[in-house]
């Protein structure tokens, strides 16, 4: 996606769209990861949509559960959600960063070329 080395550096209107491309791919990242965790609480969880949104974004925030369901498969759905979204958040970052991290190594490769 990123330019090669034998190529110039791309002008800074150009980086700022691509980095406003990645931050997009993020959010969707996070936005299906909510779904997902609002899915689960619903059919695992025995809870309303209110409910089951709350504790997505609790899960999704690092806080934690609000009300932890009584069967043995909401427990389960909750124990491999928050796996999920510790990944998810990770694919997050990595895609936010990625150009970023592209541009300086791009940068501090231009001198060497001839």
């Amino acid at each position: 996606m990123g330019e090669n080395k034998s190529e110039p550096l791309i002008s800074r209107t150009r980086f700022l769209l691509r980095l406003l491309w990645h931050i997009f791919l993020a959010f969707i990242i996070i936005f299906a990861t909510l779904a997902v965790g609002v899915i689960g609480h619903l059919l695992w969880g025995d809870e309303n949509l209110h409910d089951a949104l709350l504790n997505s974004a609790f899960v999704m925030g690092g806080l934690g559960v609000i009300q932890m369901p009584d069967s043995t498969t909401g427990k389960l759905f909750y124990a491999f959600y928050g796996i999920f979204v510790e990944l998810s958040f990770a694919a997050s970052i990595g895609i936010v960063l990625a150009p970023i991290a592209h541009r300086i190594l791009h940068t501090l490769h231009l001198d060497s070329i001839d």
